[in-house]
């Protein structure tokens, strides 16, 4: 790939331009690399306004350069999240004889919608590079996100066995299988911050809450989604039954998730994670509306990855507020696209406790193939 996205490699382009002003190749270099730490979520920076400074300097410079066009649609993909524009940018960097993107191509016709595209996209570039580990990866994350479990697995194979020792290779294929299968531990113990999730699947109340407040932050974030911290100790806390623990760690989670909305108000993921801590102290008014309002900032028309976790948290929050037909029904929703909440999910996981009764919850954990 074209893209160079350790970011152990930032100060190396900042000095370079530093030492030459006019290297546009460089600033095309430092735009990509903001844009990736933004997609993640670092707070250390502004790093969606230094992407985009970057870039216009780069487009200043060489205004033809096709490596400016591929940055453009980069840029357009993670910081803008506009992912038509961000196609066209690629097609304007092939144009100018840069070559092999079908691997970003893939990416953002995934955040696009285009599932079909997607995936012959990735198969593209697999037959160009058939000893890619990207292109393997890329194919996997698009069968897997369409829940096609069994035809994500060799793909991952493949990957693994070309660099056994990549990260994001064998997070994605532990959580696969976690989502296939429903063993969900090998995957948190690659993740330091999901380490919780295990014993808080299996309702291991004490050893959850013991792992929760070793985490470093209150507040988790990553480009899909938010997590409070004090949300999760709560839900422990009320599965032990102790409700007085439960309702004040639900306050702390609402507290902090004000706070973090009021500096950053449009940011989807911060807005729907307070929908879920008002609905953890019972506040069922605002935590719907949090909920509506991370649905109408981030619609699955607007990103396929992002979008359907709008549903996801909305049937989470209608389910902690005991609100069974509503849950089941938003979780209908999120199961008619792709996306990555899995029956496995809402089958462990205590949020969806309240539901499962429902003839709905029945239907879905059945036409998964798995019992109630």
């Amino acid at each position: 790939m074209p893209e160079l996205l350790s970011e152990a490699r930032l100060p190396f382009v900042e000095e370079a331009v530093r030492l030459d002003p006019e290297f546009a190749l460089a600033w095309t270099r430092q735009a990509l690399l903001h844009a990736r730490l933004d997609q993640l979520g670092r707070e250390d920076a502004n790093h969606a306004g230094l992407a985009r400074a970057a870039l216009e300097q780069a487009f200043r410079l060489a205004p033809d350069l096709p490596e400016a066009h591929y940055a453009h649609a980069m840029v357009l993909y993670r910081v803008e999240r506009e992912y038509q524009r961000a196609l066209t940018a690629l097609d304007q960097a092939e144009a100018g004889r840069m070559r092999d993107l079908d691997i970003s191509r893939s990416i953002i016709e995934r955040r696009a919608g285009r599932w079909d595209e997607a995936l012959l996209s990735g198969l593209r570039a697999l037959k160009t590079y058939p000893r890619s580990r990207s292109a393997h990866l890329e194919v996997a994350r698009t069968l897997h996100l369409s829940r096609r479990y069994d035809e994500a697995e060799p793909f991952y194979d493949a990957a693994m066995e070309l660099e056994p020792t990549h990260v994001r290779t064998r997070r994605s294929r532990a959580e696969m299988l976690w989502h296939r299968d429903g063993d969900i531990e090998e995957y948190v113990g690659l993740v330091e911050e999901r380490r919780y999730r295990g014993p808080y699947m299996r309702r291991d109340w004490t050893a959850s809450i013991l792992r929760l407040r070793e985490l470093p932050d209150a507040v988790r974030l990553n480009d899909l989604r938010a997590e409070s911290r004090d949300f999760y100790v709560g839900m422990a806390q009320r599965g032990s039954g102790d409700e007085a623990a439960a309702a004040e760690a639900f306050q702390n989670a609402v507290d902090t998730m004000e706070a973090r909305v009021a500096n950053d108000p449009d940011d989807f993921r911060l807005v729907e994670a307070l929908g879920l801590a008002y609905a953890g102290t019972g506040q069922g008014d605002e935590a719907l509306q949090a909920g509506r309002r991370g649905l109408e900032l981030m619609p699955p028309k607007k990103d396929a990855i992002f979008g359907p976790w709008a549903y996801t948290r909305l049937a989470q929050i209608h389910a902690v507020l005991g609100q069974a037909d509503s849950a089941v029904a938003y979780l209908e929703r999120t199961f008619a696209i792709p996306g990555d909440l899995s029956a496995w999910d809402v089958k462990m996981d205590p949020i969806y406790d309240s539901i499962r009764d429902h003839p709905g919850y029945h239907a879905l954990m059945e036409r998964f193939g798995l019992e109630p």
